[in-house]
């Protein structure tokens, strides 16, 4: 039994996984947008390449 017999046999799973995965995609554009994690900052410091 795969993800498509099992969408077509309970209708409201396919509803409900499509609504989760929209709140989840608006959660980490609260995260990137608020900066609460600075996602697209800079990190500072130096690499270390081992025995180079």
């Amino acid at each position: 039994m795969g993800l498509p017999q099992f969408f077509l046999g309970v209708p409201i799973s396919y509803d409900v996984i499509r609504r989760l995965g929209g709140a989840y995609l608006l959660y980490l554009a609260w995260g990137a947008l608020s900066g609460g994690r600075q996602a697209f900052s800079a990190q500072t410091g130096t690499i270390s390449c081992g025995d180079v």
